[in-house]
């Protein structure tokens, strides 16, 4: 189950840097990624 977990933090990792990378700022993406791991923990 662990790995399953890390390969999904991975992709929305991921995601978000993909993201970031068109916006051109990585700043905005780190509070996106608190509100992504609350979210993750929640559930």
């Amino acid at each position: 189950m662990p790995e399953l977990l890390m390969k999904a933090l991975r992709t929305i990792l991921e995601g978000l840097i993909a993201r970031t990378g068109a916006i051109g700022g990585s700043r905005p993406d780190r509070h996106d990624l608190q509100s992504q791991k609350t979210r993750v923990s929640d559930s």
